[in-house]
């Protein structure tokens, strides 16, 4: 089950690299575009959400690594509830094949449309696990097209199986995990982002002073 978890849960999968913080800053940029606080000040900083997010990426990212083996044992915890150890196997050597990497992959650059609606209608741009595996819908036929042969007999393998449907009937509190763990913050994080937060801000201030 650690395995398991470890696998669908890597730190590439979670974190990725520096073209993700790219792809997250102009996901913020998104989600925060119709707040008012947001606007107004965009509208006398122009750019600095942009500003603020490259600054404070690292610090999550950090914290992110630190604390993936927490999210690792949930993850764990859950898969070990739900199958048994023949079962765990089965699904490891699926999405540690190529096909399973691939699968698992083309999830990760699933367009968040659900969630970026969701969250830009929340007030502390909240996501949660609904507007998630939405995505995560819309994203499977755009997977399939990149599938060959060899991949099709083994998704065809998985399905019969019974597995898969029984990974999606928890998908739900799978996503539930991963976002209370994302919501979570490392000792002293939410005081770093605070401190690099208003420095920003307060050299926008500076400077527009002067």
């Amino acid at each position: 089950a650690l395995k398991l978890a470890q696998l669908l849960n890597s730190a590439e999968n979670i974190i990725g690299d520096d073209g993700s913080n790219e792809k997250a800053i102009a996901l913020v940029k998104e989600m925060t575009a119709g707040n008012e606080e947001v606007v107004k000040l965009e509208r006398e900083y122009p750019g600095v959400m942009s500003d603020i997010a490259r600054a404070v990426l690292p610090i999550i990212n950090r914290s992110s690594r630190v604390r993936l083996p927490q999210l690792w044992d949930r993850q764990a915890a859950l898969y070990a509830a739900n199958f048994n150890a023949g079962e765990l196997g089965t699904l490891f050597d699926f999405y540690n094949s190529p096909t399973g990497r691939k699968m698992v992959a083309g999830l990760g650059q699933a367009k968040p449309t659900a969630m970026v609606a969701e969250a830009a209608k929340s007030k502390d741009f909240a996501i949660t696990a609904p507007s998630v595996l939405s995505d995560i819908k819309t994203a499977v036929p755009e997977i399939m097209k990149t599938f060959g042969p060899d991949d099709e007999r083994e998704l065809l393998k998985l399905m019969q199986s019974g597995l898969l449907a029984r990974l999606k009937g928890i998908a739900s509190q799978t996503q539930t995990v991963a976002l209370d763990w994302q919501n979570e913050s490392a000792p002293g994080e939410d005081g770093e982002i605070e401190k690099v937060t208003l420095a920003i801000i307060q050299k926008r201030i500076d400077g527009n002073h002067k």
